[in-house]
């Protein structure tokens, strides 16, 4: 069974979240602003080795995500902007080969307050 605890780091603001595997190390680390996922969330696999990094704004997921095999071998990386994946993904094997690059992307309008009038998504796919 998997234990967790809240953290507060401001009793009005700020908390974190962290989840242990059964055998006592960390499993994941997730930041809250104002109950809302917002900060660098890490996870790890029960080996100690770094699963994964996903970057939250304000309970959305922005910025670059980075997904790392067991070995430590970086496995993927994309990037989100106000939660929705925006730009190139790529992929790696576990050797550390690129597999591929997907040109999957979010063409999106802003109004003047930044806020997400339209989107588009054109795909093309590059295999190397």
């Amino acid at each position: 069974m998997n234990k967790s605890k809240t953290t507060p780091i401001n009793k009005r603001q700020n908390r974190e979240e962290v989840e242990y595997y059964p055998n006592g190390k960390m499993k994941s680390k997730i930041p809250y602003l104002y109950d809302k996922k917002h900060g660098l969330e890490i996870g790890w696999n029960e080996n100690g080795s770094k699963w994964y990094e996903i970057t939250w704004r304000d309970g959305k997921r922005h910025g670059m995500d980075r997904w790392w095999y067991e070995s430590g071998q970086k496995y993927l990386e994309r990037m989100w902007r106000d939660g929705l994946e925006y730009g190139e993904i790529t992929w790696w094997y576990a050797d550390g080969k690129k597999q591929k690059e997907d040109g999957k992307y979010a063409q999106m309008q802003w109004d003047e307050k930044s806020n997400v009038t339209a989107v588009d998504f054109p795909i093309s796919t590059t295999a190397t």
